[in-house]
């Protein structure tokens, strides 16, 4: 695990305290809630284009999904799993070693935001 992220929150509540103030009338109601659920159904799905697209190579592919991931997470507060996603790109491919310990940092931060972000919306 890079010891780098043990210094920095899994959330950052400012974030999401935004968006929950976009939550202002009858429509918007619920939103930020969707979008926490929409994150935690979507992740694990991402986190195996990952996986595959690194198995095959595919790393072009690999890397969006790492910056959609990033993004999404950002959006949401979910700092450190966004940090994980962003040192995707500083990795080198070669690195068989580097990429295993980011798979293993990247579902680590998952679980964490996972119970963070269920904690939230219960």
């Amino acid at each position: 695990m890079d010891t780098s992220l043990a210094e920095s929150p899994v959330f950052h509540a400012p974030a999401l305290a935004e968006l929950r103030a976009l939550e202002k009338d009858r429509f918007t109601f619920g939103l930020v809630d969707e979008l926490l659920a929409m994150f935690l159904r979507s992740t694990p799905t991402r986190i195996d284009r990952i996986l595959v697209s690194l198995r095959d190579r595919d790393f072009a592919r690999a890397s969006q999904t790492a910056h959609i991931l990033r993004s999404s997470a950002s959006a949401l507060g979910a700092v450190r799993f966004a940090r994980v996603c962003e040192r995707f790109g500083r990795l080198s491919l070669a690195d068989t070693a580097a990429i295993e310990s980011w798979a293993g940092d990247l579902h680590r931060e998952f679980a964490e935001v996972h119970r963070v972000f269920r904690e939230l919306a219960a």
